[in-house]
């Protein structure tokens, strides 16, 4: 399945989301990648309508309950994808499906998603990454990007394995940690990250 891959990359969190995603790159096919500044409505709007039969949308960002963010020119957070606008609609993204590293847009912005023909994996809460563990969940999210785009699994499907890789990874984190304290943080946020991850 062919992917239009979505990163704004404008803070140290979403700076890292995006490394994550520079690394699926070479495992899936990304005809499109908007990056950083080309995060824009207009942007992404014109991508969708110039790649109809590009089935999947990756973003690794921000999100907030009803939106996916980006930076706009001012510097401030605006909404890139909205429940209600401003920014793309959710019936703009039927047919397709969509991938979200991003806190909390399985909220509201996920279920609109799906009543509106495109089926999502997200999160409910914020995502968790304590200092150390970048390569490890970073490898966890891609796994799920990468299965969606080749496995022809259904968005349940890929959130129950989302879901399942997040806990093994906390296990065997657990399995080392002793009396690590930092590894037991990763473990826990792990753990945590599991519990949040939603499909519809």
């Amino acid at each position: 399945m062919k992917v239009i891959l979505v990163r704004p990359a404008y803070d140290d969190m979403s700076q890292k989301m995006s490394a994550w995603a520079e690394q699926a790159k070479p495992r899936i096919d990304a005809v499109e990648d908007l990056e950083g500044p080309a995060v824009t409505e207009e942007n992404l709007r014109t991508s969708l309508q110039k790649r109809p039969n590009v089935r999947l949308v990756a973003f690794y960002g921000h999100g907030w309950p009803e939106s996916l963010l980006t930076l706009g020119s001012d510097g401030t957070e605006r909404p890139l994808v909205h429940v209600t606008g401003p920014g793309i609609l959710p019936q703009e993204f039927a047919g397709r499906n969509l991938y979200a590293v991003a806190c909390n847009s399985a909220v509201d912005l996920g279920p609109a998603l799906f009543n509106s023909g495109c089926p999502f994996v997200g999160y409910e809460k914020e995502i968790l990454l304590p200092a150390g563990f970048e390569a490890e969940f970073g490898t966890v999210v891609n796994d799920g990007l990468i299965s969606w785009a080749y496995d022809e699994k259904t968005s349940a499907e890929i959130g129950e394995q989302l879901g399942a890789r997040w806990r093994a990874l906390s296990d065997h984190i657990s399995e080392t940690a002793g009396n690590r304290k930092y590894l037991w943080a990763g473990a826990m946020a792990a753990l945590w990250n599991a519990d949040k991850v939603r499909a519809y």
